[in-house]
């Protein structure tokens, strides 16, 4: 059995952030587990281990590796009486405390895993993009490393038609399942699908406190701050030409409708106007380019924007295509806010754009 015991998803202000930058190191650690011991304890000079699944292609004489979490023991087998291994007695053995787990090490020869690396398309259909084969360690441990294969869906051209409020960008970032297996002998298991994940086409700086993973820029469930993905503090938009901001759409909103806010200011700051504006919640789960409402009067020099989630319930229960995975999930509150943004009209004065963080 293989299991993942540790992904790149942390704890970001009390909630799961499961978006990775693509650019950086994406590791999954697999174990795995040929048998659970359920009882071990001394008989003569032996040791008996009751296992949940003895195979028959385990032999006396051959060697098994008896795994706790802090240390690996290689055993010999005397015999084998049904769910019973039998080994010689060590009285190391018995002042083990943690519960451990046997690999067949001898009798499952060749052993292997293999991870199939799949991405979420825009019909929300599942494509697989390549496979990874890794060996273990002595702890049963594998190391899974999938960002290689998740640059080849990214780029950096601009696919946004800026015919939307809001569209996703597969290339700009997506989700994506990863299917375990085993294989050893000439046996080989059926695939088992993880969670979903998500990739963005960046990267983070060094010793950032969320380390390889876009937390701050995963919209939370209150009305705290977020990050939209610009790279400039002071974007700048030029009136007339096309201009969208990018923001990660998170897997944890549902039920709820976003907006689009702006506020428009003049050149002594005062507020001349509010809109509010719908943002399309089929592309959620994907990173988003959004458009500014533009065609603003030549009083307005600055311009604040951010999201908001409007507290009217809307229903989505959407069941993906992802080998049979579904989810259901629930909007809550969402704030974004970022950036200063420099914006000049050809022609006019400079102005900025406020975008706040």
């Amino acid at each position: 059995m293989i299991t993942v015991i540790q992904d790149p998803a942390i704890l970001v202000n009390g909630r799961m952030s499961k978006w990775f930058p693509v650019h950086q190191p994406i590791s999954f650690t697999l174990q795995r587990r040929d048998a659970n011991s359920t009882q071990r304890y001394k008989v003569g000079n032996e040791i008996h281990f009751k296992l949940d699944q003895l195979p028959s292609s385990v032999k006396a004489g051959q060697t098994v590796a008896y795994v706790t979490p802090s240390v690996t023991i290689n055993l010999v087998v005397k015999s084998i009486t049904g769910l019973y291994l039998k080994v010689a007695f060590d009285p190391y053995l018995l002042t083990i405390n943690a519960k451990g787990f046997i690999n067949f090490t001898d009798a499952f020869i060749g052993h292997y895993i293999e991870t199939k690396v799949s991405y979420i398309d825009a019909t929300l259909t599942k494509i697989l993009i390549g496979t990874v084969k890794t060996k273990t360690d002595s702890f049963g441990k594998s190391k899974v490393s999938v960002q290689e294969l998740l640059k080849t869906r990214c780029d950096n051209s601009n696919q946004f038609l800026y015919n939307a409020i809001n569209k996703k960008q597969l290339n700009e970032g997506s989700g994506f399942i990863l299917d375990f297996r085993e294989a050893f002998n000439t046996f080989v298991s059926a695939y088992v699908p993880s969670n979903s994940f998500y990739f963005a086409n960046g990267s983070k700086q060094l010793q950032e406190p969320n380390g390889y993973n876009m937390g701050e820029f995963v919209p939370k469930l209150t009305f705290s701050e977020n990050k939209f993905l610009s790279v400039f503090k002071r974007p700048t938009y030029f009136v007339g030409y096309p201009f969208s901001l990018s923001f990660i759409y998170s897997d944890l909103l549902s039920n709820f409708q976003i907006q689009r806010k702006e506020q428009t200011k003049g050149i002594n700051g005062a507020v001349i106007a509010n809109t509010t504006y719908n943002i399309f919640g089929a592309e959620r789960n994907n990173v988003n380019r959004l458009m500014l409402k533009q065609s603003y009067p030549s009083t307005v020099k600055t311009l604040d924007v951010w999201l908001e989630s409007s507290g009217i319930q809307t229903t989505w229960n959407r069941t993906d295509r992802y080998g049979g995975y579904a989810e259901e999930g629930t909007f809550r509150t969402l704030r974004t806010f970022d950036y200063v943004a420099e914006e000049k009209r050809p022609g006019n004065d400079a102005f900025f754009t406020r975008i706040r963080s």
